[in-house]
């Protein structure tokens, strides 16, 4: 079954709709647990996560967070949540165990998503006014160490064969490339397409690929000298 959530209508549903799931206000985005088998959903409008047991499609509990939750990423080495609040620059952690919020973690102005490295345990928040990125010690759930990178910072992505964060900056036409085995350190900003909204790594051919919303291409990275190998127009988006 597919777990969609639905702009507007406050309900969640999948492809094929076995029950309608009333949850938040807003609902803006879900993650997975495959520790408990919890859906969470994070409600924009209603400053809550929502909490699906999908034994019966039911919600559990609302767990209040901050303003405008708007990502989640899921820690499988403490079993927690984390939740970013956009209108208060933080991130809300969420211990799975009991759904609770253990605690409110400052970071960058407007955080808009975040990411888990399975390598150093950290999360990535990226804070899209501060153009920054924030990073989150999960031992201790601190942040240890702000990165400046681009403008408007608005996606991430892991690379699993270098160890490298990338960063879509929707603002400055680039892809930050953060080395996260170095001391977090920002090693080279690539110049792509028009407003790079969304990255994907290919493990099969060491490709990350990046959407650019405005000049309506895809750009090919090669992950192994980080240099743009290729640029494909697809649609461009007419407002």
């Amino acid at each position: 079954m597919i777990i969609i959530s639905s702009h507007g209508i406050n309900e969640v549903f999948g492809d094929l709709v076995i029950s309608v799931i009333p949850v938040g206000s807003f609902p803006q985005a879900l993650v997975f647990n495959p520790s408990n088998n919890n859906i969470y959903v994070a409600n924009r409008d209603s400053g809550t996560v929502s909490v699906i047991e999908i034994k019966n499609n039911t919600v559990i509990k609302s767990v209040a967070v901050g303003a405008s939750p708007h990502a989640l990423v899921f820690n499988p080495s403490n079993n927690n949540i984390y939740v970013t609040n956009r209108d208060l620059g933080t991130v809300s952690v969420i211990e799975a165990d009991n759904n609770t919020v253990i605690k409110n973690v400052t970071v960058g102005n407007f955080p808009e998503q975040l990411l888990f490295n399975p390598d150093n345990k950290n999360i990535y928040v990226a804070n899209v006014i501060s153009n920054s990125i924030s990073v989150i010690d999960s031992n201790v759930n601190e942040v240890t160490n702000d990165i400046e990178v681009g403008i408007d910072p608005v996606d991430l992505e892991f690379n699993p064969s270098n160890n490298y964060i990338y960063v879509a900056n929707e603002g400055s036409n680039t892809v930050s490339v953060i080395d996260t085995g170095n001391n977090n350190t920002l090693i080279k900003e690539i110049e792509v397409g028009g407003s790079p909204i969304s990255l994907k790594y290919n493990p099969s051919n060491n490709t990350l690929y990046v959407a650019n919303r405005d000049s309506g291409t895809v750009s090919a990275i090669d992950t192994r000298d980080n240099m743009v190998a290729n640029t494909v127009q697809v649609e461009l988006l007419i407002t």
